[in-house]
């Protein structure tokens, strides 16, 4: 009875052991998935901030420069979230789209350290141009009003 007594302490502690060790991988996953749907909200609040300076004429280059550091810091986070998904298979969310994103649209390869922030920029300039293109009243120019 000693034995079996101490065997089944043995397996309850095995049991405890696994299941804490579990506990911290989706811990750390579910933390990580958090911290990456933080710098998705930063890199596209630096998306606006791009577009916004474009729209002003002024240089966006240290947006850019920004940009890229979000965006490096967001795909080794998003690697790491796949290797604890497939190691631990886990069900790892979906990366929220950016708001000026189109579907099938590539993202640019990077011809020089701005580039990837350009390319980000881009969309959401020419939805704003072309929401204000838009918004013109043509009608007088098109009746051939006064010049």
């Amino acid at each position: 009875m000693t034995r079996s007594a101490i065997a089944v302490v043995l397996a309850v502690g095995a049991l405890c052991t696994v299941a804490r060790a579990e506990q911290s991988p989706r811990k750390e996953f579910y933390r990580l998935v958090q911290q990456r749907n933080q710098l998705h909200t930063q890199l596209e609040q630096l998306d606006r901030q791009a577009a916004e300076a474009l729209t002003a004429g002024r240089e966006a280059a240290t947006v850019h420069a920004e940009q890229m550091s979000v965006q490096d810091r967001l795909d080794l986070l998003q690697l790491r979230l796949e290797t604890l998904a497939m190691r631990h298979e886990f069900a790892l969310p979906p990366l929220p789209q950016p708001a000026g994103a189109r579907a099938g649209e590539a993202e640019g390869p990077a011809g020089n350290e701005f580039e990837r922030g350009r390319q980000r920029t881009l969309p959401l300039l020419r939805d704003r141009t072309l929401r204000m293109l838009r918004q013109i009243d043509y009608s007088g120019f098109l009746a051939g009003g006064p010049s």
